[in-house]
Protein backbone atom coordinates (compact mmCIF):
# COMPACT_ATOMS: atom_id res chain seq x y z
CA UNK A 1 0.00 0.00 0.00
CA UNK A 2 2.82 2.25 -0.63
CA UNK A 3 4.24 1.63 3.58
CA UNK A 4 7.89 1.56 3.68
CA UNK A 5 9.18 -1.23 5.47
CA UNK A 6 12.75 -0.22 5.63
CA UNK A 7 14.49 2.82 5.37
CA UNK A 8 18.26 3.73 5.06
CA UNK A 9 20.36 7.00 5.10
CA UNK A 10 23.29 7.21 2.94
CA UNK A 11 25.96 9.58 4.64
CA UNK A 12 29.55 10.63 3.46
CA UNK A 13 31.36 14.01 4.35
CA UNK A 14 32.50 15.49 1.24
CA UNK A 15 35.70 17.02 2.72
CA UNK A 16 36.50 20.27 0.64
CA UNK A 17 33.58 19.89 -1.46
CA UNK A 18 30.79 22.45 -2.05
CA UNK A 19 27.49 22.70 -3.88
CA UNK A 20 28.06 23.94 -7.53
CA UNK A 21 26.29 27.56 -7.25
CA UNK A 22 28.98 27.67 -4.59
CA UNK A 23 31.15 26.63 -7.20
CA UNK A 24 30.36 28.93 -9.63
CA UNK A 25 30.69 31.67 -8.07
CA UNK A 26 34.25 31.35 -6.80
CA UNK A 27 35.79 29.96 -10.33
CA UNK A 28 37.56 31.98 -13.16
CA UNK A 29 35.09 32.76 -16.23
CA UNK A 30 37.35 30.78 -18.25
CA UNK A 31 37.15 27.60 -16.00
CA UNK A 32 32.89 28.34 -16.40
CA UNK A 33 32.88 26.04 -20.17
CA UNK A 34 34.63 22.91 -18.59
CA UNK A 35 32.67 23.07 -15.07
CA UNK A 36 29.09 23.01 -16.66
CA UNK A 37 29.85 20.37 -19.21
CA UNK A 38 30.95 18.38 -16.19
CA UNK A 39 27.75 19.18 -14.45
CA UNK A 40 25.56 18.34 -17.57
CA UNK A 41 27.86 15.29 -18.19
CA UNK A 42 26.97 14.06 -13.99
CA UNK A 43 22.74 14.93 -15.08
CA UNK A 44 23.28 12.70 -18.27
CA UNK A 45 24.48 10.12 -15.90
CA UNK A 46 21.93 10.49 -13.44
CA UNK A 47 19.15 10.29 -16.36
CA UNK A 48 20.70 7.39 -17.53
CA UNK A 49 20.39 5.62 -14.76
CA UNK A 50 16.60 5.61 -14.21
CA UNK A 51 16.45 7.79 -11.00
CA UNK A 52 14.40 11.13 -10.72
CA UNK A 53 15.59 13.46 -8.69
CA UNK A 54 12.35 15.83 -7.54
CA UNK A 55 14.82 18.57 -5.72
CA UNK A 56 17.45 18.68 -8.20
CA UNK A 57 19.32 22.10 -7.68
CA UNK A 58 22.78 23.51 -7.00
CA UNK A 59 22.62 23.39 -3.68
CA UNK A 60 22.11 19.52 -4.06
CA UNK A 61 25.04 18.62 -6.21
CA UNK A 62 28.46 18.85 -4.90
CA UNK A 63 31.38 19.29 -6.29
CA UNK A 64 34.93 18.79 -5.68
CA UNK A 65 35.98 21.23 -8.60
CA UNK A 66 36.43 17.29 -10.91
CA UNK A 67 33.31 15.32 -10.12
CA UNK A 68 29.76 15.79 -8.99
CA UNK A 69 28.10 13.78 -6.44
CA UNK A 70 24.47 14.60 -5.85
CA UNK A 71 22.77 14.56 -2.09
CA UNK A 72 19.46 14.77 -0.83
CA UNK A 73 18.41 11.50 -1.87
CA UNK A 74 15.62 10.63 -0.15
CA UNK A 75 13.92 13.13 -2.77
CA UNK A 76 15.18 10.05 -5.63
CA UNK A 77 12.78 7.69 -6.88
CA UNK A 78 14.97 5.25 -8.83
CA UNK A 79 12.86 3.14 -11.66
CA UNK A 80 11.21 6.60 -12.61
CA UNK A 81 9.88 7.42 -16.08
CA UNK A 82 11.67 10.38 -17.39
CA UNK A 83 8.27 11.96 -18.79
CA UNK A 84 9.01 15.67 -20.19
CA UNK A 85 6.96 17.26 -17.48
CA UNK A 86 9.60 15.62 -14.93
CA UNK A 87 12.53 16.44 -17.73
CA UNK A 88 11.35 20.14 -17.93
CA UNK A 89 10.79 20.70 -13.93
CA UNK A 90 14.22 19.12 -13.37
CA UNK A 91 15.66 21.77 -15.97
CA UNK A 92 13.73 24.68 -14.50
CA UNK A 93 15.40 23.97 -11.17
CA UNK A 94 18.79 23.77 -12.47
CA UNK A 95 18.55 26.73 -14.06
CA UNK A 96 17.01 28.44 -10.72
Amino acid sequence: FGLPARAAMITAYLEGWRNVEDHSRAIALEAAPAALGRLADAVEALLASGVYHADLSGKNIFTDGETCAFIDLDACVPGATWTPKRRFKMLVQLYD
